[in-house]
């Protein structure tokens, strides 16, 4: 095993461990992990290692095409590393954030970074009493709800693996049934402070560390990831629903005021009326979708390209008038250009396949025998030409 690689994998593990010895840390990771969605639970845990922060990431090659966001990585910036066991063999890849980038020229695109706001609220919660069954006409208890929701329908999914990786942690002393109980509680929780996380709710007016004491029963590499994989997924799952949701509503209120003219020579031309009125169908939507590309080796810095100014998101926060008091901000809550409108993805750990397209290109290094319970079916960059790019 590679020097590196060796110390990644110890990072790895400290981090992974962190999580049930601090609900606090939980609560910040959760907040990453939401914006990464579409990442697996094991990368998420090293970008929120390496850089809690990100928005956005994708490999280097992925950034700079042209027919996906012609950007470039700035010089100096160094890789966010990921270990790669989708082979018999353990590798690193490095993927950067958007921050870490700039743009070409005018062909230069970013993200499509959705959010939820006043204009598209109603249609967001429609679609959660569709999906979901919610109640509430309010946004964040529709969120709370679809927590509830999915938790009590696939919590049950997971439970028998962490059964099975109970031994050796607290929740040992515990019968089956409760074991059952302390897991649906924290996942609901973790679920719902994920989703209001995402979706630029303050989610800290909803939970506090209190609420995620139980943590520390999940004493376990394999019992912290077999929640922090639950937790994954079925956020994913909710967080694609609003998506979709609001990538159509653009797509349809762009088409709206898109105008056909006719000029003096009887050309057709399209007027639109600034850039808010792009056609959202022509740009590529960044995320967790892979794809065959180029590879690179080596990438951990990157000492070619030049610099550019950090392109960032300040969001502003509006009450809501909800009945739980949360504020919302109103600008946009980045997510991760892990972000595919209509891929369903496998659970990490179960061997379950996945539909995700194969990634973009990797960065390797030396490398060693795969370990078991890695999931490979998620990767850092969605690549649908035919989506917006996403503004997560």
């Amino acid at each position: 095993m590679s020097t590196k690689l060796s110390e990644y994998k110890e990072l790895s593990q400290r981090s992974t461990e962190q999580l049930w010895k601090d609900s606090e840390h939980w609560q910040s990771f959760l907040e990453t992990s939401a914006r990464l969605y579409k990442y697996s639970f094991k990368d998420q845990v090293m970008i929120h290692a390496q850089r809690p922060n990100a928005v956005a990431c994708a490999e280097y090659d992925t950034w700079g095409r042209l027919e996906i966001t012609n950007r470039f990585v700035n010089r100096g910036s160094k890789g966010i590393a990921l270990i790669d066991d989708s082979k018999d063999k353990s590798k690193l890849r490095y993927v950067f954030d958007f921050a870490d980038t700039g743009a070409r020229d005018e062909r230069s695109k970013e993200p499509f970074f959705w959010k939820i706001n006043e204009e598209n609220e109603s249609l967001v919660v429609s679609a959660m009493k569709d999906q979901y069954g919610c109640k509430s006409d309010n946004a964040d208890i529709a969120l709370l709800e679809t927590a509830q929701e999915i938790v009590k329908q696939q919590a049950k999914d997971y439970l028998h693996d962490l059964i099975s990786a109970k031994n050796g942690t607290f929740l040992e002393e515990l019968d089956d049934f409760n074991v059952g109980v302390y897991f649906e509680k924290l996942l609901e929780n973790s679920v719902a402070y994920s989703l209001l996380s995402r979706c630029g709710f303050d989610a800290c007016d909803y939970f506090s560390a209190e609420d995620f004491s139980e943590l520390h029963n999940f004493n376990s590499i394999d019992a912290i990831t077999v929640l922090g994989t639950a937790v994954s997924d079925l956020s994913e799952q909710a967080l694609r629903t609003i998506e979709r949701t609001i990538k159509d509503f653009e797509r349809s209120k762009n088409h709206e005021r898109t105008e056909i003219t006719t000029d003096n020579h009887g050309e057709r031309d399209r007027i639109s009326s600034g850039r808010g009125n792009r056609d959202l169908s022509s740009e590529p939507d960044l995320g967790g979708e892979r794809t065959s590309g180029q590879i690179r080796q080596n990438e951990e810095e990157i000492s070619q390209g030049e610099p550019q100014p950090i392109v960032s998101g300040n969001a502003s926060e509006r009450d809501t008038g909800r009945t739980s008091g949360g504020n919302r901000q109103d600008s946009e809550q980045q997510a991760g250009f892990n972000s595919s409108e209509d891929d369903s993805r496998g659970r990490s750990d179960r061997g379950t396949e996945s539909t995700r397209p194969d990634e973009m290109g990797r960065a390797h290094e030396q490398s060693e025998t795969v370990s078991k319970g890695d999931n490979s079916e998620r990767a850092d960059i969605q690549l649908n030409t035919d989506e917006a790019v996403s503004n997560g």
